[in-house]
């Protein structure tokens, strides 16, 4: 089974992007995008981001199925004056798997905000796919982790978003990934925490960079 995550940049270089997809799509079961908008109607100049890079993907990928995860937009701007477009995870599973189960969730969502601030308004996403492959169990989690737009060392919001997702994955039986944009540095607690219940295939393999 093969699997790619890949942030899309909210499409700012949309004709590799697509290209990308196209060309991949021939030897790949699975797609998880982050950074994807949807549902903009073009009110509003987003200047290279495209506000309806979903649509565009799923023309594509017309022999997969998908869900799609919004989470808070940090273009508030836009949401303010249209209230579109969302911005969130979409994960593409080829139809020839089995998809048991659809889930999401805010990784830091606003109830948590007083007890862990962080000065930006933006949520992580996190996007699971229970699947079922020759008979063989996964779960797929699609995560795009908080960003606050500066460095991406650990603090209390990042602590709480690694343990929510380790508390999500931990009772689900059959294989697991956890896999996408975490905005963390791989030296820091908050990815150590992954560590001690998943394999660090970045580390593992000694990958230079993501």
């Amino acid at each position: 089974m093969k699997l790619i995550s890949l942030n899309a940049w909210c499409g700012e270089l949309i004709d590799p992007l697509l290209n990308f997809i196209q060309e991949r799509s021939a030897d790949t079961d699975i797609f998880c995008f982050q950074e994807v908008l949807s549902g903009g109607k073009g009110e509003v100049d987003m200047g290279n981001k495209d506000p309806n890079l979903l649509d565009k993907i799923k023309v594509i990928l017309k022999d997969y199925n998908f869900h799609y995860q919004p989470g808070s937009n940090p273009y508030r701007y836009y949401q303010t004056i249209i209230k579109k477009p969302a911005f969130g995870n979409a994960t593409f599973v080829n139809k020839n798997i089995e998809v048991i189960n659809w889930e999401g969730f805010l990784t830091y969502p606003l109830e948590e905000k007083k007890e862990y601030p962080m000065d930006f308004e933006a949520s992580g996403i996190l996007l699971n796919a229970d699947i079922r492959k020759e008979g063989k169990e996964f779960s797929i989690a699609n995560m795009h982790g908080l960003w606050g737009g500066g460095p991406k060392d650990d603090n209390l919001a990042r602590l709480f978003q690694s343990r929510r997702a380790l508390e999500y994955l931990h009772p689900k039986s059959g294989g697991k990934v956890l896999i996408g944009d975490f905005n963390l540095r791989p030296e820091d607690e908050s990815v150590s925490m992954l560590e001690k219940e998943m394999r660090h295939l970045i580390k593992e393999y000694k990958i230079p960079t993501t």
